[in-house]
C-alpha cells in the first residue's frame, strides 16, 4: 500500500492560490504593518468566532488580511460590519460566523483604526 500525505492530494492549482493568498497577505503586512498588527489583535481580542486560545495571537491574520484591503470601500462602521461578516462567513462558514450584529464592537474598533490612520 503507497501512502500518500495528504499535500499530494492537494491539486496544485489550490496549492498556488494558497501561495499567492499567502504572499499577498505578507505584502500587505510589510505595507502596513502598524494596521495589519492592530486590526489581527483587535480581532483577537474581540474574538468573533472563539478560536482565541490565549497563545497564538496571530490566529486572525489570514482574515486581517482580507478584511484590510476592503476598508478603502467602506464609509462606516456599520459598512466595516458587513464586510466583517462577509468575510468570516467565507472563511468559517455562516453558521459558525453567526449574525451580522456580532461583529459591530469589533467594526467600531476597526473603523476607529482606519480614520484615526486616514486623518
Amino acid at each position: 500500500m503507497v501512502d500518500h500525505s495528504s499535500a499530494d492530494q492537494i491539486p496544485p492549482e489550490l496549492v498556488q492560490a494558497i501561495r499567492q493568498t499567502q504572499a499577498e497577505r505578507e505584502r500587505l503586512r510589510q505595507a502596513h504593518p502598524e494596521l495589519f498588527a492592530a486590526v489581527s489583535a483587535a480581532m483577537f481580542h474581540r474574538d468573533p468566532v472563539e478560536i482565541n486560545y490565549h497563545f497564538n495571537t496571530d490566529e486572525y491574520d489570514a482574515e486581517a488580511g482580507t478584511v484590510i484591503p476592503r476598508l478603502k470601500d467602506c464609509a462606516s462602521a456599520g459598512e466595516v460590519a458587513n464586510v466583517l461578516h462577509e468575510e468570516f462567513v467565507r472563511w468559517f462558514g455562516a453558521e459558525t460566523a453567526g449574525p451580522r450584529e456580532r461583529y459591530l464592537p469589533l467594526s467600531e474598533d476597526i473603523w476607529a483604526m482606519w480614520t484615526g490612520r486616514a486623518s
